[in-house]
């Protein structure tokens, strides 16, 4: 019987922190998607090539179009998957590191229109730079470049017929 009081107890002295959570993990998620950090819920472009591309294994792999479908449809459920777990990662990160009051400020700001000013700004400057694949694919080019100045006859190297 003091067993169960006492756990009762436990049960009701920690609603208010579980509900304290509730509140900071819905204010950072609001703030996430207000400052644009959460992922769109689209799965396409250029990212999603990329984990088919992955998805298909060695490049001598082939692949009827039914398959190829087949794996698209796959990887497009897993990246969405991926992407609400990242996200979901990602509120809480901003949960616990955040206070309450810290949040209402963010949102305060980035929700009204000096905030939406910032952040448009933002997101332009940002967008002025090369994304992440474009540096990959520059950085491939080049090293595959340097990689086949010194092995002109690789087959990674272009054409072999001479």
């Amino acid at each position: 019987m003091i067993r169960s009081v006492f756990a009762l107890a436990l049960v009701f002295a920690a609603a208010p922190a579980v509900a304290a959570d509730d509140a900071r993990s819905a204010l950072a998620r609001r703030y996430l998607e207000v400052s644009g950090a959460l992922k769109p819920d689209r799965v396409d472009g250029p990212l999603l090539d990329m984990a088919v591309v992955f998805a298909k294994g060695p490049p001598k792999a082939r692949f009827t179009q039914a398959e190829e479908a087949a794996l698209r449809t796959a990887v497009t459920e897993a990246y969405a998957r991926v992407q609400a777990e990242s996200d979901a990662a990602l509120v809480a990160r901003y949960a616990e590191t955040f206070t309450e009051e810290e949040l209402r400020a963010l949102l305060a700001l980035f929700d009204g229109p000096l905030g939406a000013g910032i952040l448009e700004k933002h997101r332009a400057l940002a967008g002025s730079g090369d994304d992440g694949l474009t540096i990959a694919a520059r950085a491939s080019a080049q090293g595959q470049a340097a990689f086949c100045a010194t092995r002109p006859k690789h087959s990674a190297c272009g054409d072999q017929k001479q």
